[in-house]
């Protein structure tokens, strides 16, 4: 992992929906070559935090800076041509295209290169099926080799593991790491906490749309306060076991 400066810094990100407070003033950094992940119990806002860093959410207070520039607000697009991509929950493929159309229109609008080359390989036996077609996971490997596609510097991906099998998400880990090793800062949000703690450098846990922590996997899987707004008594004891 690079120590360098922080390639992505998040300050104070407060969005409300109506009374609702989704985020609250939440404040971290990740670096080039880190994977970083977010987690938190439903609601805590993980999904809502990484839609405005990526310009699908304003938000109402705070401020979000790539690598010095500060972005807030910028629509999705633009975010992408300065070098920050995202995944979705539900991957967002064209589904009636075959895995070379969806490559195909990446590359167009992004051009060729990028970090894409190692999910490539494991996409080349099926290139010609259309992207329905595909199995959960092989629709995450297509949108992941989208939006590895041209300039990436900052990669989002929302609960990627969703769905997959042991055997496809050790597969993720591999890629995602890969695409970290060549400098991209990564910010993971994950329900499967065995697989975040295993994969992420540093880990935000948030609750109620605050920052309850954020710090390496070990100190933060034996955290009380985390222990006791997330992982629960059976985690700390399976964990010590």
């Amino acid at each position: 992992m690079s120590t360098s400066t922080p390639l992505l810094t998040v300050t104070e990100i407060s969005k409300h929906f109506g009374g609702l407070r989704a985020v609250s003033k939440a404040s971290f950094d990740v670096r080039r070559g880190e994977i970083l992940g977010i987690m938190g119990p439903n609601g805590a806002g993980k999904t809502t935090l990484l839609n405005v860093i990526s310009g699908y959410e304003r938000p109402d207070g705070g401020r979000v800076d790539l690598d010095g520039m500060a972005v807030t607000g910028m629509p999705p697009y633009r975010l992408a041509r300065l070098g920050l991509r995202r995944t979705f929950q539900t991957p967002r493929v064209m589904n009636r295209l075959t895995v070379e159309e969806n490559l195909d229109l990446a590359r167009f609008g992004a051009g060729r290169g990028g970090h894409a080359e190692a999910v490539l390989a494991y996409l080349d036996p099926v290139r010609d099926r259309v992207a329905s077609t595909l199995p959960m996971a092989g629709r995450r490997l297509v949108e992941l080799a989208r939006a590895c596609t041209g300039r990436v510097d900052a990669l989002l991906l929302d609960e990627p593991s969703t769905g997959l099998a042991e055997d496809e998400k050790a597969l993720l880990q591999v890629l995602v790491r890969s695409v970290a090793a060549e400098g991209v800062g990564v910010i993971l949000v994950a329900h499967d906490i065995p697989f975040v703690l295993d994969l992420c450098h540093r880990i935000v846990v948030l609750t109620l749309g605050s920052v309850l922590t954020f710090g390496p996997p070990a100190e933060v899987r034996s955290d009380p306060r985390v222990i006791e707004a997330y992982l629960g008594k059976d985690w700390s004891a399976n964990a010590g076991a």
